[in-house]
């Protein structure tokens, strides 16, 4: 019943939020210039580009995060199987 009711807010804010991105920019071409237009365009480019980057940065730390802890658990193993076949040469 809770994950409905995340879903369903989820969903009314993503719409909001979809409406007043599209809506705002439309309200502003009946009162702006046209050089506050070209502003506003600029950026909003710029908003985007800067959105993109920063997502594309995030997924290339999460994925060097991933590969770093998965050498990590390699290493370990390696390191936990020399120990067994030092202990077992030992122990033979």
């Amino acid at each position: 019943m809770k994950k409905f009711f995340k879903g369903l807010l989820m969903s009314v804010l993503a719409l909001a939020v979809g409406f007043l991105a599209l809506a705002f920019p439309f309200h502003l071409f009946d009162e702006l210039s046209s050089t506050g237009i070209q502003v506003l365009f600029i950026s909003e480019i710029v908003i985007y580009l800067t959105l993109g980057m920063l997502f594309l940065v995030a997924k290339q730390k999460k994925a060097d995060r991933k590969a770093k802890e998965k050498e990590r658990i390699i290493s370990r193993r390696e390191k936990f199987k020399k120990a067994q076949e030092k202990y077992y040469s030992l122990a033979a």
